[in-house]
């Protein structure tokens, strides 16, 4: 009865197209760099598996130890923002593997609360927006725009939170956090 075990998976298949238009209200083409993106159509198509696992054991009736491993992902899709067609392009999703581990308990009558948790997380292909990508411009095209969303790398992050909450006396209560992250791409 003290130990809990929960699970869980989750499929996610993605089609998206986006059809640009680069005309004005009337329906006439507009001039200049944009006529070559009227019309064009950016195809992203990918599917995804995540998990969610648990173990959880209650020591005590007021203490309870846990640790989870989980998984998810933002999806992948199409720059939406292009300056030229060659700027059409997809991107992949963005994927994040975390573990965790922690304490909840409620101690002398309830009086004392305190929670304490370590992660850490692993990302995979984050997407960012480029600022700039010359070898996404026209043929002879020097310098043009760019905002379009790439996965650029690999991060992990780990961490620590502590939280206590404390109740001395009927009508007061003295709350305290500590939380800790550390980011950094690989």
């Amino acid at each position: 009865d003290s130990l809990i075990v929960t699970g869980g998976i989750r499929y996610t298949k993605e089609d998206k197209n986006y059809t640009f238009r680069r005309r004005d209200r009337n329906g006439n083409l507009l001039g200049g760099q944009y006529t070559a993106l009227d019309g064009k159509t950016g195809n992203y198509s990918g599917d995804n598996i995540d998990y969610r696992a648990n173990i959880a054991y209650k020591i005590t009736g007021n203490i309870n130890a846990y640790a989870p491993y989980s998984t998810g992902f933002k999806g992948g899709g199409v720059n939406p923002r292009p300056y030229s067609a060659s700027q059409v392009l997809p991107f992949n999703p963005e994927k994040l593997a975390t573990w965790e581990i922690g304490l909840k308990s409620d101690l002398f009558d309830r009086r004392v609360r305190l929670n304490l948790a370590a992660y850490t997380s692993r990302y995979k292909d984050i997407q960012l927006t480029l600022n700039s990508c010359p070898q996404y411009n026209p043929v002879g095209v020097v310098t043009f725009p760019c905002a379009m969303p790439a996965n650029v790398g690999t991060a992990r992050i780990r961490g620590f939170e502590a939280e206590t909450s404390v109740r001395l006396v009927e009508g007061m209560m003295f709350d305290a956090a500590l939380s800790h992250t550390d980011f950094r791409y690989t």
